[in-house]
């Protein structure tokens, strides 16, 4: 048992849940908890996980449908560990994603860390996966400095398979509640201000972008002015820190902005078409 725990958001995710608690109760090295937090689901995510009588899973109930960002620091609050593991409901790992990532997180001093992996998105020709990883490189890689210049390929941090130190997610306040979507993007900015980043270059967490979840949900213009202030933000503060690679992040940010402004117009545009006055 390794001193972490990890903290599964969940909302309507009755098909899936139970497959990411088997991911996450397998691991090689066990977790010390895992809190699966209700955020006020409509189907019978709940009783699924209670039915299921897991040992050392414990669930809480937000009171209000906050979005994950809530739901991911009220886990994060029953937690006593030195470390916080984040896992999305319906989201997997392999056996040996905790025991690999806290041991590069070690190797390097680390204060948060991730893993390669796969994720499935829909297309128009039906499914297109991306793969996670850095072919040629070693399997255990600190990249502070190079973290947004992976980023303009892949997250090489991702919310569904994240390790952080407790001390530094608290720092930073944790995950933005004020963002329905975008919130893990704008606290990696946050984090890697701040600490050192180990990553694993294997294949260990496994993602699918299901209809119901957040991320094939429609885009706010909210959300798009929230990270364009976390983005503004962040960049001052690695200038003014002079924090290495932060040409890579003044890149990275110039192409998300301008990626979630078009998303976002495209988005109105569908939805005028669908309904013309």
């Amino acid at each position: 048992m390794i001193d972490v725990t990890v903290v599964i958001p969940m909302y309507n995710a009755a098909p899936t849940i139970l497959r990411a608690l088997d991911s996450v109760l397998a691991q090689t090295t066990p977790p010390a908890k895992v809190v699966v937090v209700d955020d006020c689901s409509t189907d019978d995510s709940a009783q699924v996980v209670r039915a299921a009588r897991l040992a050392g899973v414990e669930l809480v109930s937000t009171d209000i449908n906050g979005g994950i960002a809530v739901a991911r620091n009220r886990g994060a609050r029953e937690a006593v560990s030195e470390w916080l593991a984040f896992l999305d409901a319906d989201d997997r790992w392999e056996p040996t994603f905790l025991e690999r990532t806290l041991a590069a997180i070690a190797l390097f001093d680390a204060d948060f860390g991730s893993a390669g992996g796969t994720r499935e998105r829909p297309d128009r020709k039906g499914k297109h996966v991306q793969v996670r990883l850095l072919p040629g490189r070693a399997e255990a890689l600190d990249l502070t400095t190079n973290f947004w210049r992976v980023a303009l390929k892949f997250r090489p941090m991702v919310p569904y398979g994240a390790i952080v130190r407790r001390s530094l997610f608290d720092s930073v306040g944790g995950f933005w509640e004020a963002m329905r979507t975008g919130e893990d993007t704008c606290m990696w900015v946050n984090l890697w201000l701040r600490g050192r980043f180990a990553f694993v270059n294997l294949p260990l967490v496994e993602s699918a972008v299901i209809p119901t979840s957040v991320s094939a949900a429609g885009l706010s213009y909210h959300d798009v002015l929230l990270s364009s202030r976390c983005m503004l933000r962040g960049l001052a503060q690695a200038i003014r820190l002079r924090r290495p690679g932060t040409a890579w992040f003044a890149w990275f940010a110039v192409v998300r902005l301008a990626t979630l402004h078009t998303r976002w117009l495209l988005g109105r545009v569908r939805r005028a078409a669908r309904n013309p006055s």
